[in-house]
This record gives structure tokens, C-alpha cells and sequence, in this order.
């Protein structure tokens, strides 16, 4: 009687337990629906309903697929007849979004709600672009989707090229993966690309044109590599993507060349290695504030930099402002009609009230001499909105804001800065004549082996070098 009762006891565990599984798949199921729908919903309202040609989502037990079209219609090129047009108009471009979702509770031999595999696809392009794409991959997405609310993202690029006309884009496989809390608002992210190239030095489309030898266009090449980012942070609705964080830049090198006719020697043009740049944005109640450093080593033409950093910021940016702009160029509002309920114009007194600064500060170091640049502009006081309604605002602006600009530079820079603009240098004895006349008018200090000048706009007065100045009248 014992071995009856202990089958039956197991068999009652398995049911019960294929019971809960399959209600947990059933449930998850469902959710996964809702979440797909509810997506579509979202980036219909971004791009304009138009743009989806179709969508479909057919679910099953333990998986399901969602199938989504969007098309675009190519613009009619300049010069095109419009008689051929509108008898031929333009084939539309479609994107095929494929999505293969497996159910929880054991989501793709994992534990997770749902786990969603993505494949973009091109179709309605002519003959000649399938060639141009035929070494190309679709972009594939893989999102895990936690009990709980979280998501994690895998995002693969594999390796490929795209050769038109003898010019060249080439990649090696880029991979990023990141996560999105619960909320769908704190996102983080991180992503490799070993290597990717442009080239066009050996276009034979480069001939130009044979009545006009002098009409060539210019050939150009790129190679990046070692690029790496990371990026954390909060999103703020309305925002695109902009919200509170940070986000981290590294590149092991940037070159690029460039040559004229076909038969033209070919000149290095950027030379760059170990570039990092770190990007921060802070928020507070009602503005936003951005800003950006960068360090790299390497070339310019022919000068060689031991190193160069910027230094960007803005402040006081208004957050609504920001989102009413944003919200009127998205592709959904222009299709609604609704692109021009909300210009610039209509933005400037939010955005004037915040009292907003930008500043760029730009450092160079070469052959042992630092030279600096720096120049920024910010509203003190904002002017009346009866004004701004004027539209007198911008003479108002610069009575209540400033501008101002400084540089220091080496003596022995002149001479390779006007190398690099294809002029003769001049002489120890020119330059010294120079820049004792451009001393003796105002409008540099001499200071040792420097050479340094400020330029300043406050209360609509000009000032060069801490003297007043006849500058140009803004209005």
C-alpha cells in the first residue's frame, strides 16, 4: 500500500507542477503580448502611422512571432521629370522586423519571463543595392525579460561590407549588451567595434568628369579602431534618450586620408590615437546640463600634437523647452500636422528665463608648447517677455547676456600654423615686425613667447584686451 501512495503522491507533485508550468507559460505569454502591442503603440506615435505598412502577432503556447513592416517611400530625385515620376513613382523601401519570442517560465533554457530574438531585414531595394548588400547581415537583437521587470540586451552587428562603384564600407562584428530596470527609464550599456572602414581612393568613379579634369571630386578614406563605449543613466520622458548620466568614449586610433584626381598623391589628413572622452549630464527639477572632455594624441596635417583636450559645456538648459522641440520634429507630429505648433521661437523665453551658458575650452600641446583656446557665451538676465513677444528679444539678449573669447599661443606656432595653410612662414625678423604692429594696434599682447588676446561683448559694449572696442553691432 505504501509504494501506491508515494506513486500517487509523486504523480500529484508532477501535475501540480506541470499545472503551475504551463499557467506560468500561458501567463507569461500574455505579458509578452501586451508588452509587444503596447511597443508598437510607442513607436507608432514617434515615427507616424503612416511609416507601419503592417504588424501581426501570432501567439502560441510556448512561443509566439510578431512580424512588423515599415516603408518609406524614397523622395523624388532633383531634376527627375514629374511626368515620369507620377506615372513611375519611386519603389517603397521596406524594414521587416521579425521577432521570435519564447515563453517563461524556462525561456530559451533560461529563467526569465520571455526571451525575444530580433532580425532586421531590407526588402523592395533593386537589383543594384541587393548586390551593393549582398555581404551584409541584418542587424539581431536579443532581449531577456526578467519576472521582475528588468531586461537584458544583447545587440549584434556580424561582420560585412558594402561595395558600390568601387566604394567601400567594411566592418568587423560589433557586439553591445545592456540592461533596463523595471521602469524602463535607468538603462545601461556597453559596446565593442574592432574595426571599421570607408574608402574611396580606389573609386574609378573618382575620373570626374573628362571635359572638366579640374572637376574631379576629392577622394577620401577612414579606418577607426578599437572603439569601445559605456553609458549609464536615466531617461527623461519626451527627452529621446537624454536624462541624468554618464557615457564613456575610447578609440584606439583614427585616420583618415584624402587624395584629388586619381593619379593625385595621397595625404594622411587626421592621424589620432588613444582618444577618450567622458560625458556627463546633470539634472535638477527644470534644466539640464551637458557636458564633455576629450583627450587624444597624434597628427593634424602636418602638425604633431603631444596632446589635445576639450573641454565643452552648457548649463541652465530648459527641460520642457527641450521636450516641446523635441516633441514637435518627431516624424509622428509632422505626419499629424502638428511640426509647426512648436518652433524655436515659441521655446526662447523658457529657454532665455533658465539663464543658459555654453563654454568650449580647446588645449594643444606640441613640441613642449601649450596653447589654449576658449571662448562661451551666457544670458545674465533675461529680458521682459512682453519683448521676447516683440520679438525684439535678440538686441534685449545681448544687453542682458555676454560673450567673450580668449587664446594664448606660442611665437614658434606661427610660423607651422601658416606652413599648414599652404603659406610661406616668415622670417624671425617678419614675424617680429608682425606682431609688434599687431601690438602696437590692440589687438594682441605680447607676453614673453606668448602671444595672448581676449574678446569681450557685455551689456552690448565691446572690449579687446580690456579696452573698449568699435565691434560689430548685432541686432
Amino acid at each position: 500500500m505504501q509504494p501506491t501512495k508515494t506513486a500517487l503522491a509523486v504523480g500529484a507533485a508532477v501535475a501540480t507542477a506541470a499545472v503551475a508550468y504551463a499557467g506560468a507559460t500561458w501567463y507569461s505569454g500574455r505579458q509578452a503580448e501586451q508588452a509587444y502591442h503596447q511597443a508598437i503603440t510607442d513607436l507608432s506615435a514617434f515615427i507616424g502611422p503612416q511609416a507601419i505598412a503592417a504588424q501581426e502577432y501570432r501567439r502560441g503556447f510556448f512561443s509566439s512571432e510578431g512580424r512588423l513592416t515599415l516603408q518609406w517611400t524614397p523622395a523624388t530625385q532633383d531634376g527627375e521629370d514629374e511626368d515620369q515620376a507620377a506615372t513611375a513613382p519611386p519603389a517603397p523601401v521596406r524594414l521587416v522586423v521579425t521577432s521570435q519570442v519564447r515563453h517563461g517560465p524556462l525561456a530559451g533554457a533560461r529563467l526569465a519571463a520571455a526571451a525575444v530574438e530580433t532580425r532586421f531585414a531590407l526588402e523592395g531595394l533593386d537589383e543594384h543595392t541587393r548586390q551593393a548588400l549582398s555581404n551584409m547581415q541584418g542587424l539581431q537583437l536579443t532581449a531577456v525579460r526578467h519576472f521582475g521587470g528588468a531586461s537584458d540586451l544583447r545587440l549584434r552587428l556580424p561582420a560585412g561590407e558594402v561595395v558600390v562603384d568601387g566604394t567601400a564600407l567594411r566592418w568587423q562584428e560589433l557586439t553591445g549588451e545592456g540592461s533596463l530596470d523595471s521602469s524602463g527609464k535607468r538603462v545601461s550599456a556597453r559596446m565593442a567595434w574592432p574595426e571599421w572602414s570607408f574608402d574611396s581612393l580606389s573609386a574609378t568613379a573618382a575620373a570626374g568628369d573628362e571635359e572638366d579634369p579640374e572637376a574631379r571630386p576629392e577622394r577620401f578614406a577612414i579606418t577607426l579602431r578599437g572603439m569601445t563605449s559605456t553609458f549609464e543613466g536615466e531617461m527623461i520622458d519626451g527627452l529621446w534618450g537624454l536624462g541624468p548620466g554618464k557615457a564613456r568614449l575610447q578609440v584606439g586610433s583614427l585616420q583618415t586620408r584624402s587624395a584629388g584626381a586619381v593619379d593625385a598623391p595621397v595625404r594622411t589628413v587626421l592621424d589620432l590615437r588613444e582618444l577618450e572622452a567622458e560625458s556627463d549630464i546633470v539634472t535638477d527639477q527644470a534644466t539640464l546640463g551637458y557636458s564633455t572632455r576629450a583627450q587624444v594624441v597624434g597628427s593634424i596635417g602636418p602638425i604633431q600634437f603631444d596632446s589635445l583636450k576639450l573641454h565643452e559645456q552648457y548649463q541652465r538648459v530648459d527641460i520642457e523647452a527641450l521636450r516641446g522641440l523635441m516633441r514637435a520634429f518627431a516624424p509622428g507630429q509632422q505626419e499629424a500636422g502638428e511640426a509647426g505648433g512648436y518652433t524655436l521661437v515659441d521655446a526662447a523665453p523658457r529657454l532665455i528665463a533658465a539663464l543658459p551658458s555654453y563654454r568650449m575650452q580647446i588645449e594643444a600641446t606640441t613640441q613642449g608648447q601649450t596653447g589654449r583656446l576658449e571662448y562661451g557665451a551666457q544670458v545674465n538676465s533675461a529680458p521682459p517677455v512682453e519683448q521676447l513677444a516683440g520679438g525684439a528679444w535678440l538686441p534685449a539678449l545681448l544687453q542682458g547676456g555676454a560673450l567673450d573669447a580668449s587664446m594664448q599661443l606660442p611665437k614658434a606656432w606661427v610660423g607651422p600654423l601658416m606652413g599648414a595653410t599652404g603659406r610661406p612662414a616668415p622670417s624671425d625678423e617678419e614675424l617680429q615686425q608682425l606682431l609688434a604692429a599687431a601690438e602696437s594696434s590692440g589687438y594682441v599682447r605680447l607676453e614673453g613667447e606668448q602671444i595672448s588676446g581676449s574678446l569681450a561683448l557685455q551689456g552690448g559694449r565691446w572690449t579687446l584686451n580690456g579696452k573698449p572696442f568699435a565691434g560689430p553691432q548685432l541686432h
